[in-house]
Order: structure tokens, then sequence, then C-alpha cells
């Protein structure tokens, strides 16, 4: 709508060889709804790319607009403006914004509104034209860049300025603080730098704040004095008032860049019919025809600057030829279809919109249109159109009906990163503050702010800093604590705790929640298979020292009873007999056998003898006892290695390093006392530099193994029960804490929270939600088996050595009994050879030839020749 006929078929003729060209739209659904824009665009061969303004900041964005050839952004807000700026520059795409008062923000960047320098001179001229001087300055946080701007050409022009303290438009505490300092300060004109639809939000907390008091109106009366007339000013109008808002904003003075007459009105209604659903014109009434006006414009831009692009030459269709681009205003030469809604579109150097005038409107009761009250031009300055301007007095203003309010408080909370399960934070930072946090203590926040307690609203702010800590030169304090003492924010929560230095500085509620330190280290790794468990009882030089003992006892009793005349061989020599029951291999048996408690074959004679088997009985029965009770012990008892039970523990060994987060309550604690073993930690953590910079790298530390993390016990639970589940805790460390909410000094709100987090307790409902967190989203087994007969039972793996033992002797023995049939066999072959050769001799000899037996008689078995009989008394020997 809007183009003409002939800029419609030059795109077809010029396009229809390759298709449609793709744009990117950067889009708020409240302003647009991309179905219908679709549409609107498909008529002029154009693509649109959709990218929702809440998911700007998504991974994704880039990949899905890098073929496109610009990008347009319809959002009046400054910060998506800016982001689709540096996303075009990025992607060295040109951008069209849509943002009033925003200088573009990159080289690629071009704006259908002029910048915030030329409203800002407007706005300095139109206070000396007026001769309002001084004039107090209030102005969003958003918008502090042009506050600074104006308030420098303000002084260049003589004019006193004051700032206000800055707005906070989504925190009520703000915007009522502000108010307050500007009564105070008793200036009556006010220039007010915001969003346009927030103008009636800051008016209705200047009403409420009594900014228009009555009694000052009799005041001035009693004094014969005119009352005050307050004087407004907003650099921005750009919008509707509603109805039921008139009173509230009556008087209100301001500027916007063209006032439609009916012709364009109704041109504007067509356009929003076709990129708006019926419904949603309604919710759409805050934005002006003005805005509209600048959006319909800026896609005739857009379609004529895609119409320089000749030869499908991509190259020309650079932010240059964009910043080229001119477009009349209409005027009777120009047809209604061929010129703009806006006014004259033409660009400067730096992409921002030229404007020949700026026109000054006001707010009239009852009047929802903008009231022309005169304009602005580079060279007359400011002309009124009326013979004097008529200010609003102190007649008493009413809140703006429409504007839904209540009595609930806004309160802002600050909670710290790495804060599970008390404050988990998503990483989605366009959910809102509902869906975004959960956790332990949002749980309490949540019941707090129901009316049945606290009634408040609040918003959640993260403080990188942690809880914070003092600086020992300065006195200053940082994180959450450092943020109350400034009192950016009414309370802070998470995992806070108390201590004697924080109360000094901010206020504590009731504890939540009482703990102990504790530590969190991997668990012992489960011991491997070992068959030879049953030699644990004694160490290996005790085995070693036993075998010894035996091999010792064996060469005594052998000695003993050689010696001894009373001994066995001694009486065996004389009874003739063969007196080698105690001969070294007998000897070696008798000391095996009574180790073991089988009984030996034979036993001593000789008094000295049996006192020597005596005193090895004894030795066996001790080291049988020993062994046999330790043995039971080594099985039953299976408590794990590297048990630590405390800190003092942990501070003797030097396997596992151990840390705590540097600067926290606990290191200080360490630091600050005199106990020798706190003193050996805080020197053997600074000397291994084992600190951690929060519990979850702590413990991700810990799961490791080889380091122990200590900090608060319920912190550590909650880890402890997460996958892998393979940590343990050391819980009952150090002396006792407590979690509470901690506040701005001597807050109004200390005791009211401090008897409902009393109620809370006392209804149990901390425990409600100490059990979800920690024990019913445990991720761990918590199955402990009982303690009975299946624990002391003795599993194979410690036995099977035993059977390996047994396996072998048997083994053993079977070769053995190979081995000796086999010897045996080998022996009778060298005895029959020896017969054979005998035989032979004896038949060489001619004497003896005779005396053979016959032949037949001679194959039976020859008799082995003994030795002479002079050697038949001789003992033999049993080496």
């Amino acid at each position: 709508m809007g183009l003409t006929k002939g800029l419609t078929i030059l795109l077809i003729i010029i396009l229809g060889a390759e298709g449609k060209v793709k744009i990117g739209i950067i889009f708020d659904d409240r302003i647009v709804k991309s179905h219908k824009l679709s549409d609107y665009l498909a008529k002029e061969e154009i693509e649109p790319v959709f990218v929702s303004s809440a998911n700007i900041q998504q991974s994704n964005v880039p990949h899905k607009l890098k073929d496109v050839m610009c990008i347009v952004c319809i959002s009046r807000n400054k910060d998506i403006n800016d982001k689709t700026s540096k996303l075009g520059e990025m992607l060295q795409i040109p951008v069209i914004t849509s943002s009033p008062n925003a200088a573009p923000n990159g080289k690629f960047t071009v704006s259908m509104y002029p910048d915030y320098e030329l409203a800002n001179r407007v706005m300095v001229d139109s206070l000396k034209y007026w001769k309002i001087n001084p004039v107090a300055l209030l102005y969003d946080i958003k918008r502090s860049e042009q506050a600074a701007n104006l308030q420098s050409l303000a002084r260049e022009s003589n004019i006193r300025m004051f700032l206000m303290p800055e707005l906070k438009m989504e925190e009520e505490k703000s915007l009522s603080y502000a108010a307050g300092e500007l009564k105070r300060s008793h200036l009556t004109a006010v220039v007010l730098l915001c969003d346009p639809r927030n103008i009636t939000t800051v008016m209705d907390h200047t009403i409420e704040f009594n900014l228009y008091d009555v009694v000052d109106v009799q005041k001035d009366e009693d004094l014969n004095e005119d009352p005050k007339e307050w004087k407004w000013f907003a650099l921005d109008m750009d919008f509707e008032p509603k109805p039921d808002c008139t009173p509230t904003l009556h008087g209100f003075v301001g500027f916007v860049t063209k006032i439609p007459d009916r012709q364009e009105v109704k041109r504007i209604e067509e356009f929003k019919g076709e990129i708006l659903e019926t419904g949603q014109k309604i919710h759409t009434q805050a934005l002006s025809n003005n805005y509209y006006a600048n959006l319909h414009d800026m896609f005739m831009v857009l379609v004529r600057w895609i119409s320089t692009k000749h030869d499908h030459d991509r190259e020309r269709l650079t932010v240059k030829t964009l910043r080229e681009v001119r477009i009349p205003a209409c005027n009777g030469n120009v047809s209604k279809k061929e010129c703009t809604l806006s006014g004259e579109v033409k660009f400067g150097a730096n992409g921002t919109r030229k404007v020949n005038d700026m026109k000054i409107v006001d707010i009239k009761k009852g009047n929802t249109e903008l009231n022309y009250v005169g304009e602005w031009t580079p060279n007359l300055k400011t002309r009124s159109a009326v013979t004097q301007m008529t200010w609003v007095k102190c007649d008493g203003r009413q809140k703006c009906k429409s504007r839904k309010t209540t009595n609930r408080k806004m309160y802002r909370i600050l909670v710290k990163t790495d804060d599970e399960p008390f404050v988990i934070i998503g990483k989605n930072e366009s959910l809102p503050v509902e869906k975004r946090f959960t956790g332990f203590c949002i749980d309490i926040v949540r019941e707090l702010a129901k009316p049945e307690y606290m009634n408040f609203n609040y918003t959640i702010a993260i403080q990188t800093h942690g809880t914070g800590s003092v600086n020992e030169k300065t006195g200053r304090w940082s994180g959450i604590i450092g943020e109350l003492i400034d009192q950016k924010a009414e309370m802070g929560t998470g995992s806070l705790t108390i201590t004697a230095q924080r109360e000094k500085a901010v206020d504590f509620s009731k504890p939540f929640m009482d703990f102990k330190m504790a530590l969190i280290l991997r668990k012992p790794v489960e011991e491997e298979l070992n068959m030879f468990r049953f030699l644990d009882p004694f160490s290996p030089i005790v085995w070693l020292c036993t075998v010894m003992a035996v091999f010792a006892m064996t060469i005594f009793m052998y000695i003993v009873d050689y010696l001894s005349p009373y001994g066995n061989r001694k009486t065996a020599k004389e009874a003739d007999e063969p007196g080698d029951e105690f001969s070294l291999y007998n000897s070696l048996w008798f000391a095996t056998a009574s180790m073991l408690q089988q009984g030996p074959d034979n036993t001593p004679k000789s008094p000295s003898g049996r006192l020597l088997a005596a005193s090895f009985w004894f030795f066996v029965l001790l080291m049988i006892s020993t062994y046999t009770a330790n043995l039971a012990a080594f099985f039953t008892n299976k408590k794990p290695k590297n048990a630590i039970s405390n800190l003092e523990d942990l501070s003797k060994q030097s396997k596992i390093k151990y840390g705590v987060l540097k600067g926290g309550q606990i290191h200080n604690f360490l630091r600050r006392s005199n106990d020798t073993v706190y003193k050996k930690m805080v020197t053997d953590m600074t000397r291994f530099n084992s600190f951690a910079n929060g519990a979850s790298k702590g413990v991700k530390k810990a799961r490791k193994g080889g380091f122990a993390y200590i900090t608060e016990e319920p912190i550590l639970e909650y880890y402890n029960s997460r996958s892998p589940c393979n940590t343990m805790l050391v819980k009952q460390l150090l002396e006792a804490k407590s979690y509470g909410f901690a506040l701005a000094k001597n807050s109004e709100l200390t005791n009211k929270l401090s008897v409902n987090i009393l109620k809370l307790r006392e209804k149990k409902f901390m425990d409600e939600r100490y059990t979800y967190w920690w024990k019913a989203r445990s991720e761990c087994s918590t199955t402990v088996k009982p303690i009975g007969l299946d624990s002391m039972k003795i599993q194979f793996n410690s036995m099977a050595g035993v059977f390996f033992i047994l396996v072998s002797g048997v083994i053993i023995s079977l070769i053995l009994v190979v081995v000796e049939v086999k010897f045996k066999w080998v022996i009778d072959l060298i005895l029959e050879a020896g017969c054979e050769q005998c035989t032979d001799y004896n038949c060489d000899d001619d004497e003896s030839y005779e005396y053979m037996e016959p032949a037949v008689e001679a194959t039976t078995p020859c008799p082995l020749k003994r030795v002479p009989d002079v050697y038949s008394n001789v003992q033999e020997s049993k080496v």
C-alpha cells in the first residue's frame, strides 16, 4: 500500500529472474503481526525472515540472517535497536531502525528518526524562548547519555538544569524516590526524558507523592500570590494518551516530527489494517499515528533502495546507497501514493534522518489528540502558535483511572550466582522472573509475597560479586552487602550467612535455616580383587620371619638331637636301630607339622630337645592365636581407607589437598583464629593455592579426587545428592551458623520480615521445601543397608587365595607323583642293566663255567649283588 505501480513493475522486472529479496525483520509482536506483515511485503516481492525481538540474543540468529540483504528493526525499545545495529555490523549488512531519539549505533545503520542531539537542541531553544530557568531533569537510566548531552547544552545556554535521581521504570521505589527528591528541590519546571509510554507512570507517582499538594495552593492564596505553575516538558511526545489519562497529563508540552492531516491519518489507518489484526489496534493505542507513518515510510525506503539494484549487482546495495535514498513529502506536485506519510525522507552522513522542522504540541484535558502550539526550525528556532502559553497550576491532578494500581509495594531482591539450590538461575534471560528464578529461597520469597504475609511485588537482580567482602583499606563492601548499604535494593537472599562483621554493616532477619560446616571429598575407591587377603593380618616381614623360624627350628632340632647323648640318634645306635627320627628331612617335617598344629610323627627324647620343642610350640600357639584374631577382624571390619572425621585429621595428612572459598566467611574465620590447626590449614591452602572460586567449582574439583572442599553443610548436601554420586561428606565441623535475609541498615522491613519467617518455620514450610529441594530431587540412591549378618559374611574374593594354595598343592602333588614313578622306573632300568653286566662277566670265567646254572634258569632276574659284609654294621646316612 502506498507504493507506485511503476515501482512495483520495476521491481518485478528486476527481481523476477532471481526471485524475492530476503529481508531480515526484528519485530515486536505488540507493534506488528508477522503473518500480516509477510502478506503485505509479498506484494512487493520481498521475502521476510522474522526474528522476535525477545529472541535477538539467541546464538542461531546470525546464521538465520546471514543471507538477507538488509535488517529492519520494528521496536521502540532502544536496547533492541542497538542490538540490531551490532548484529548488522557483525554481518556487515545495512540496518534500518525505528527508535525515536536514538543515534545510529554503527556504520551500517540508518534511523527513521532524527538523533537525540536535535531533540535536545529543540528543548534548550524552547526553554530559552519561554524564559524557563532553573529546571529539573528527570530521566530514565536507559537514556543517561542523552541526559548528559542535554545538561551540557543547557549549561552552554546559561540554563541551570538540575539532575534528579535516575529512574528505573520497573522499580516502584526508584520512581517514588525521584518524586520525593523533586518535591524537596522546590523546582516547578521539569523536563522528562523517557519512553513516551512511561510518561503516565511517572506522573502517577508524582501524584502519589503529593507533589501537587493543595495545601500549597491554599498557602499561596493566603499570601495573595498566584498558585504555583507546573511546567512539564517531554522530549518525545510520540504517543496517543488514553482518555482517562488526559487529566493526569494536562499541560504536558513536547515535540514530534510531524502532525498528520486527515488524509494522511486515513492512509495510516489503512496501513495499520494491513499489518495489524483487528483486535490488536486496541493494544497499540499508546503508539501514535506518527510512529506508524514512519513505519510505512521505512518500507518505502526499503523498496526504493532495492530498486537501485541493476543487473543483479548486489554490491550496489550498501549502506551508502541506502543513505542516498530520497523520498519527497506530500504536496500539490506529488502524487499521494508516491509521497511519504511522515514528511520528507532524507538521511545525513551519520545515518540519522534530517528534518526541516519540529512540531511543538501539548495535551489538553479530555482531548486524546495532541494540540499544536508551535514549531521549531533550524533558522528561526522556537516559535509559538499561541499568544501566551497556559501552564497548569496546582489544581490537584488525578491519577490515570485506566492504569492499574495496587497497594502492593515493589521490592528489589538481590541474589548471587552459583548458589544452588537456594537460588537456581535459568539461562534464558527473556523468561519472566517467576520462571527464570527457582530454588529454596525463591519459594520463601513467593510465600512471603502473598497477601496473608507481607503482600508485595518484587523483581530479582543478580549480583555477580556474591555476598560481598569488605575492603580493609577503604572499608567499602562489595557484592550484595555493598548494594544494600547503598540502598540499591531492599533485601538480599540466598545462602547469606549471618556473621558479626556483616551484622555491623546491614540488618539480618531471623534465621530461616541453621547449619554447621562440612567438607566434601571423593568416596574411597572400592578395594581391588585380592585373592591373598588372608595374608593381611601379618605384614610381609612377619611372614618372612615365621618361615625363617620354621627353617631355623629344623636345623636346631637336628643339631640338638645329633649332639645330645640322650637324643634319638644316640639311643638308636646303642639299640642297633636306624635312629633317623630327627634327620634334616624329618626335622623339617616336625617344624612344619608343629606350625600347622597337626602334630609331628616323632617327639624329642632328650630334655634339651623337649625344651626346644616346647618353646617352639609356645611360639606357634601365640602366632596362631594372633593370626586367627586379626584374620577375623580384617574380614569383618570394612572401614573405608583414608577416613577423615574432623579438620585435625585433614590437616595432619598430605595425600588430600583441601580448600575453601577465598575471601569467604570460612576463610576469614580460619585466618583470624588462634587455633594451631586452623593456622596450619590456612598456611597449607595459601602455599598450594588450593582456594576455590565457588561451591560448584570446589565440588567439581573434589569429585576428581585428591581434594576436599569445605563450606556450609546444606550446600554440600545438595551437591552430594547430585550425579555422579561419587562423593561423601564429613559433617559437624566448626560452630553452628545460620542463614537469613539481608536488608539495609535500619530497614522498616526487618521486623516484619522476621516475624513472617518465624511463622513459616512454625508451619513447617521450611522443612517441607527442604525435603523437596534436597531429598525429593536427589539423583543418588539413599538406601542404607542394615548392619547384620550379611555385612559380616566373608566373600569368596577374600578367600580365593586359600583355595588357590589348595589347588596348587594338589596339582604339584600330582606332578610329583608322576616324577616319582618316572624316577623309580629309571632306577629299575639302571639296576637291571647292572645285573646283566654281572652275568656276562661270570660266563667268561673258565673256572666257574662248570658251576653256572643252565641257560634256561639264567633268564630269571639276577639278584642284586650286595656290598661286602664289612659295611653291614655301618649306619646309613640320611643325608
